[in-house]
């Protein structure tokens, strides 16, 4: 009964965060949203230069680079141990979330925020972010993977960790400019 209902807290949190998304996704396009939503977004940003920008670009990398890392990591300690079922499953969620923001991409073709100097390329749309929806998928399967495993005492710890490891990922894109607050909240 104990993982009965660890699962379905996990699924009502899943299916609240697809429910939120919903609710974004019908109003990123409305007339006065986006006006709100830049100036919320304006607060978060800066460019002010020094050791700060420097710590948050590593920080947003935990949303990119780092988190492929991370994933080719396990997918070799899994290897390993032989452990192919866990394998076919971390790739399936990465690549299903990774193919479910670019669907989400295009299909609501979001416009990015106007923050940036005119000279820097943006190739793509805004909603979702794909720095916090990727870290939210893949650290969140990491602690849902891991969370068994954890003693009881440090269960909060961990839990809390990884969400503000997801909420600082999510910082950094509207930090530097890259993201409307309503970007990383669907992602």
């Amino acid at each position: 009964m104990r993982l009965r209902m660890g699962s379905l807290l996990w699924l009502l949190l899943a299916g609240c965060g697809f429910v939120g998304f919903v609710m974004l996704a019908g109003r990123v396009h409305q007339p006065g949203f986006t006006a709100q939503d830049f100036a919320i977004t304006q607060q978060f940003h800066q460019d002010t230069g020094g050791g700060l920008e420097t710590i948050l670009i590593v920080l947003g990398e935990f949303g990119r680079s780092i988190l492929v890392f991370i994933v080719l990591e396990l997918v070799v300690w899994l290897g390993l141990r032989r452990q192919w079922r866990e394998i076919v499953a971390l790739l399936a969620v990465a690549c299903g979330a990774f193919a479910l923001n670019e669907v989400a991409r295009h299909a609501l073709a979001a416009p990015r925020i106007p923050l940036h100097a005119p000279f820097v390329p943006i190739r793509d749309t805004g909603f979702p972010s794909g720095h916090a929806m990727m870290a939210t998928v893949l650290y969140g399967l990491l602690l849902w993977a891991a969370f068994p495993r954890i003693p009881r005492e440090l269960r909060l710890v961990a839990a809390v960790s990884t969400v503000g490891l997801v909420l600082l990922v999510c910082y950094t894109r509207m930090f530097f400019g890259d993201h409307y607050l309503s970007d990383v909240l669907g992602g």
